[in-house]
């Protein structure tokens, strides 16, 4: 197997165009950030990065650009002064910081319910399957009927 190697592709100005490649990783634990999305903030250039964090922009006219690596769950990074030359490939690395989401503080409590007026029409219910009508149409239908409370059925 071999391998093509084309020359980067010249700018529409005339001048060769240059790319920037570059990995994305987590700032805390050095793994990749698959699907950041990468930009160059002047020009409509970008791409997102693949599962191993990496990324390829082509077609990038030299100059110095400014790039912006965003991902759900991660601050926004600005990578500045990224140098592009004609013809060549400029190598960058950006970390991602987790974001941290202050929450308002959130009280969970609980009622006793077993004096309500729901609890009184269930249990009604639960007293009504347990009744020889109930029983007789539950058989009739193929199904168990209700064990009395705090008994576990048989099989």
């Amino acid at each position: 197997m071999g391998i093509l190697a084309a020359p980067l592709p010249l700018h529409a100005q005339g001048g060769p165009a240059g790319a920037i490649r570059g990995t994305v990783t987590d700032h805390d634990t050095g793994a990749p950030v698959a699907r950041a999305r990468v930009a160059v903030l002047e020009l409509p250039l970008g791409g997102v990065s693949a599962d191993d964090g990496t990324f390829l922009i082509e077609h990038v006219p030299p100059g110095s650009y400014m790039l912006a690596l965003t991902h759900e769950g991660y601050e926004r990074r600005i990578l500045t002064e990224v140098a592009v030359t004609g013809g060549r490939i400029t190598e960058v690395r950006g970390d991602l910081v987790q974001e941290v989401v202050d929450l308002d503080e959130m009280v969970v409590s609980g009622a006793d319910i077993t004096d309500s007026k729901e609890a009184g029409a269930a249990k009604a219910f639960l007293d009504y399957l347990r009744t020889p009508e109930a029983t007789a149409i539950i058989k009739a239908k193929g199904m168990e009927p209700a064990a009395p409370a705090g008994v576990t059925p048989s099989r």
